[in-house]
């Protein structure tokens, strides 16, 4: 089990959540717009850029990671190393290009109901939110496995 990337992620999510309650209930980071934009978005272009595989390379690599001991029959290679490396850089550039969607969505509604101060605060929400959430999916997802698949494909290499 690689103990290091379990505790490193674990005390990131933590620190962020504890920083999100000293100032306000957990509930205000929830906005299900925000989360459709990032999370299915970045679920279909990566079904799109990599097939069922990328996903299924998504699925394996966080698999490889929290429960290696389910990988030990496995043999994994350079090859599906890079893979994982290669489909986690191309979700974390969604999950990031579809936060910029997301904000642009967000500032449209907003400025389109400036007469409406009831409008502003979803639209602003949709803005905000789609950039958190995709920040979170690349530091707590998609960077660690790229940069530990590549790594990976890295010692592979050398071995062989």
């Amino acid at each position: 089990m690689n103990h290091s990337a379990i505790f490193g992620i674990t005390a990131t999510a933590t620190v962020i959540v504890m920083a999100i309650l000293l100032g306000a209930p957990l509930v205000v980071f929830m906005d299900i717009p925000s989360a459709i934009i990032v999370v299915v978005g970045t679920i279909c272009l990566t079904l799109a850029s990599h097939g069922m595989a990328g996903l299924a390379a998504i699925r394996n690599g966080l698999a490889h990671i929290l429960l290696p001991a389910w990988f030990t029959q496995v043999d994994w290679g350079a090859k599906e190393y890079r893979e994982v490396s290669q489909v986690a850089r191309t979700a974390g550039f969604s999950a990031i290009m579809l936060a910029v969607c997301g904000a642009l969505i967000g500032l449209t509604q907003m400025f389109q109901s400036m007469d409406d101060p009831a409008h502003i605060g979803p639209a602003m929400a949709v803005c905000l939110l789609t950039g958190f959430y995709a920040v979170l999916m690349n530091l707590l997802i998609f960077i660690p496995l790229a940069r530990y698949f590549n790594e990976s494909a890295m010692n592979a290499e050398a071995t062989t």
